[in-house]
């Protein structure tokens, strides 16, 4: 009979205690995940899901629309003589565009301008915002938003035209690229005619292009400005003027 050698049944023994600990280990561990989990997606979900709205919410100025300005024309009555313009003004986020060659390009192929000037803008450091180009008509703008390109975006603006051309323009002044009046009724009665702009709020994608813009985002809804008529007479001036 061979001599009973006890280290043979303490070996087995470890093993099974290692396989014990190393599964108390694992289980924790799974634990540990199971309860972070919990608390991330039921106890604290309603923080991290507004926080990630919040960073996709931006809120955009709507521009109010100035007021008409009217004059007398001898016995015709009252006629405008300074309408509105819808615009756009097409801007960049340099931070955020991805390929400044093709993009300069595209606006120099639409906007019929300097390539190079398009690129040297859209590499501006140390800002989020810069204006491309200004007065931009309809069709131009929806060429250039269809391309979809990262940090590109365009804004709505309206702009004063003047269906008698250069006629009392010395009475009347004119409206700056910030929609603010300079010289004549346009700087004098600013405040009249300028309104209140409103405030939109747009869920935005990842480069800051909005997504969801409509009228249920509207925070604040713009006040159009207040038509004037002048005691002016076109008539008279269109006289004057031939004099």
């Amino acid at each position: 009979m061979p001599p009973y050698n006890s280290g043979q049944f303490a070996r087995p023994m470890k093993t099974v205690l290692r396989a014990r600990l190393w599964y108390v280990i694992i289980m924790c561990i799974f634990g540990i995940f199971l309860v972070r989990l919990f608390y991330l997606q039921i106890i604290r979900h309603d923080y991290y899901k507004q926080s990630a709205t919040v960073g996709h919410l931006k809120e955009y100025e709507i521009t109010a629309d100035r007021g008409v300005i009217k004059a007398h024309n001898g016995t015709s009555g009252v006629v405008p003589i300074v309408l509105n313009q819808t615009l756009y003004t097409v801007y960049a986020d340099p931070s955020l565009v991805k390929d400044y060659a093709t993009v300069a390009r595209t606006l120099a192929e639409v906007l019929k301008g300097s390539q190079g000037e398009y690129e040297d803008k859209l590499r501006t450091k140390d800002t989020r915002y810069v204006v491309l180009a200004r007065k931009v008509s309809k069709e131009q703008r929806k060429t250039i938003m269809d391309k979809k390109y990262p940090g590109i975006g365009s804004q709505e603006q309206q702009y004063r035209t003047y269906p008698n051309g250069s006629l009392a323009a010395q009475v009347l002044g004119f409206v700056n690229d910030e929609s603010k009046g300079v010289y004549g009724v346009e700087q004098s009665l600013n405040s009249t005619l300028a309104g209140t702009p409103g405030q939109l709020k747009a869920v935005t994608d990842v480069n800051g292009v909005p997504l969801a813009a409509n009228t249920d985002n509207i925070l604040k809804e713009p006040v159009r400005g207040s038509d004037v008529v002048l005691t002016l007479d076109l008539a008279m001036q269109s006289w004057i003027g031939a004099c």
